[in-house]
């Protein structure tokens, strides 16, 4: 996953250094000049690097095109060697103010069949690519003829040799807005997924399957590396193929800042893996580990992974990373779009022009960045600092990752607090935790206590960070918090219910981690509100206009209590007098649940209804990535609302326009914005045939200009039958706009609050 940022005036490098700015339709070329950077000045001012396409503006004058990676293009023919200053150059670009730190989430998942539990076919992949593409706007990326993954703005959804499906998210502001972003990619994969009878399972390792059932992405990149893995470890080929992680990519201002976080990522990094440990199963059977995901890679290539001991040295800096890296074997080089097997030879070699398989030619920087995607420490430096040692897993725990290394990392006193207290480790004290923590997580005894007392201290520090912050985003802590207190890892209760309900059978798991929130059907026999998407199973919906004191049980319902700082994308609550059943009111929804407490509620939204008269917003919802993104260009309506509000309320005329059998059709629409009274005539109402869904485009983006909407604004909808015009307000403000954005006047008038 790369972070992106937009260029700054200054940079680490002296001022002929290049300028990138962002260009997405690129066109890529070849060039017949080598990209180079001069000697690093004295002053670490920050340059923010494009990962994508980028156009490179010298002072000297001439300009060329680096294409993004993955997937890689040929960009440049190097006229001239590169330097090694020009590779520390290259990491020291990624320098940038704290107001432009942004957060980059990255997530793994299995796909299976629902009906056998087998992997997914890559026919079956291709399909469910294409048709995201098609129904969300993705543009596809392709090697040859086969598709092998998705871009859309600054997201990209990859897959890995196995078939584990990624999405590599944007580089965004807030914790609140990351979730949203896992939110928005969780629904759409569902929307296609459903309809093939495809799940996804969120583990850290395959748990039913041997290497043998799963199948083998055609990308040229993954054959070199099938080849060379077994030549270096015994292990690489199960990274390869089984397993999955979720990671964050977080910024750094400086040189020194850089090291400060590259430390303290690595020192913690084994309480991370503790923490989300949640791989205890191999082909069928529980294989002796927590997290056989962070096992596997002590035996997969030593070259290219591990703790790296000399990032702790005093001398360690951008230059030293580049040592190290020009030292690690490359695996190829990517010419005339094949991929060439380089495995085993020197970068060095390379930059003298000297690499067998093509004597003479000298690398650039696009190799470069390629040769540094091919290294896996516990953490990777990049134009950004890479956490990469947690499990993958569901829903709830990938917003907790990023919750927890931008609570500790982005937090100036919590950063300190961690260096402070792992100051004095020894390189074999680092290393033990890395070594036992995969088999024992938070039992591993450390000095005079445990690893769950350090993940106490941890987690009481990362959520003091997030407190500084002043983004309201503790409640993402919450996942891990309850693994802190208990003492048991999500492994463990894996294992457990291995050992009781589950009869030792693994196959409960693909249900158990389902990482897909279900639309669930409610009792029919009341009052509908809309489709409700929760991780629990509803028996019923009482009207939400129903008046009920809020300060005391009544007859069948049970005291609830709304755990501290929870968030709108991920709501716990604690049953006080444990029932059978329990009602819970979300969002002026009532729901009654079956299951026993604590009862965990995670949705991706609730589309409500009000009552007749009690209110005229009939649809109210929170946005999303998708909503407001400028990539996307439209509003995700909720089925059962459009039906129940706008069609029912519309002209037969209308309703068949939109209705017509088999095709996706649109019908122009008049919106008014009630807040600022704008007319918006250009909107339309789209119904998607093949998703059986409604969205609103044509002028959609400029509303969300004109009113600034952000992700987590709430606002409403309702069509008035009289004068046949859709009517929108703004119900609420996002936390993080009404906190900043939108704190001063000029502000508030520009976005017509």
């Amino acid at each position: 996953m790369a972070l992106m940022s937009h260029t700054t005036p200054s940079s680490h490098i002296c001022n002929e250094i290049v300028q990138f700015r962002p260009d997405y339709n690129a066109n890529y070329g070849m060039v017949n000049r080598v990209l180079s950077f001069m000697p690093p000045c004295q002053t670490r001012a920050p340059l923010g690097l494009h990962a994508g396409s980028a156009l490179v503006r010298f002072k000297r004058g001439g300009q060329f095109t680096v294409a993004a990676s993955p997937p890689t293009e040929d960009v440049a023919v190097a006229a001239e060697p590169l330097t090694k200053e020009d590779l520390v150059g290259y990491l020291a670009s990624g320098c940038k103010p704290k107001e432009k730190w942004r957060i980059g989430t990255e997530h793994e998942k299995f796909g299976f069949e629902i009906e056998t539990l087998r992997p997914m076919k890559y026919d079956q992949i291709a399909e469910l690519l294409n048709s995201i593409a098609e129904r969300f706007d993705w543009e596809k990326v392709m090697e040859g003829d086969n598709i092998i993954g998705l871009k859309q703005g600054k997201q990209s959804i990859s897959l890995e040799p196995g078939g584990q499906f990624e999405l590599s998210g944007a580089p965004l502001e807030t914790l609140h807005q990351t979730c949203a972003e896992v939110n928005s990619h969780l629904y759409q994969v569902k929307a296609v997924a459903e309809e093939m009878g495809i799940g996804f399972l969120g583990i850290g390792f395959q748990p039913k399957w041997g290497r043998k059932d799963i199948p083998i992405m055609p990308k040229g990149r993954y054959d070199i590396m099938r080849n060379y893995m077994p030549k270096v470890g015994s292990l690489g080929l199960d990274m390869m193929l089984r397993t999955c992680t979720v990671q964050v990519n977080l910024d750094f201002s400086s040189e020194a800042d850089m090291i400060r976080k590259f430390r303290a990522g690595l020192a913690l990094q084994p309480i991370a893996t503790a923490l989300f440990a949640n791989s205890p199963f191999t082909e069928g059977k529980p294989n002796g580990y927590l997290s056989m995901r962070s096992h596997i890679w002590s035996d997969t290539d030593n070259n290219r992974t591990g703790m790296l001991p000399f990032v702790f040295d005093e001398s360690f800096g951008f230059e030293q990373y580049v040592d190290y890296a020009l030292d690690v074997p490359m695996y190829f080089v990517y010419r005339n779009k094949k991929y060439i097997d380089c495995t085993g030879m020197s970068f060095r070699d390379f930059m003298a022009g000297k690499l067998l398989p093509i004597p003479g030619e000298f690398p650039n920087l696009n190799d470069w960045e390629n040769h540094l995607t091919t290294i896996f420490p516990e953490v990777r430096l990049k134009r950004y600092l890479e956490m990469r040692g947690a499990d993958g897993g569901p829903w709830r725990r990938l917003c907790a990752l990023p919750a927890f290394w931008v609570g500790i990392l982005y937090d100036e006193d919590s950063l300190q607090s961690v260096l402070d207290m792992t100051a004095d480790w020894t390189p074999q004290e680092r290393q033990m935790l890395r070594s036992k923590v995969p088999k024992t997580g938070l039992r591993v005894p450390f000095r005079d206590g445990f690893v769950k007392h350090i993940a106490e201290d941890v987690i009481k520090l990362a959520k003091e960070g997030l407190e500084r912050r002043g983004f309201k985003e503790t409640g993402f802590l919450n996942a891990v918090a309850d693994v802190v207190r208990t003492g048991v890892t999500p492994a463990e209760n894996l294992l457990e219910m291995y050992n009781a309900k589950w009869g030792q059978s693994v196959d409960p798991v693909f249900e158990e981690l389902f990482s897909l929130l279900k639309i669930v059907q409610v009792d029919t026999s009341g009052p509908k509100v809309g489709e409700l998407i929760l991780g629990v199973k509803l028996v019923s919906i009482e009207n939400p206009c129903m008046k009920r004191p809020s300060d005391q049980s009544l007859d069948g319902w049970t005291t609830l209590q709304q755990s501290e700082d929870s968030t709108d994308m991920g709501m716990e609550f604690h049953v006080l007098e444990p029932p059978k059943t329990a009602k819970i009111r979300l969002l002026g929804v009532d729901i009654t649940v079956e299951r026993q407490p604590p009862v965990l509620i995670d949705f991706l939204g609730v589309q409500t209804q009000s009552c007749h008269g009690h209110n005229r917003w009939k649809i109210v919802k929170h946005l999303f990535l998708t909503d407001v993104g400028s990539n996307w260009g439209h509003l995700q309506l909720p089925k059962a609302d459009v039906k129940a509000h706008i069609l029912a309320a519309m002209d037969e005329e209308m309703v068949r326009a939109l209705r017509t059998p088999g095709k996706s059709r649109w019908l122009r629409v008049r919106l008014v914005d009630d807040d600022k009274g704008t007319v918006y005539d250009g909107m339309k109402l789209t119904y998607y045939s093949s998703s059986k869904g409604y969205v609103l485009n044509g002028s959609w983006n400029k509303m969300c200009k004109n009113r600034c909407l952000q992700v987590n604004d709430k606002v409403g909808l309702y069509w008035d039958p009289n004068d046949k015009t859709l009517h929108f307000s703004i119900r609420e403000r996002a936390p993080s706009h009404r906190d900043h954005a939108g704190a001063g006047p000029a502000a508030k008038r520009a976005c017509g609050d």
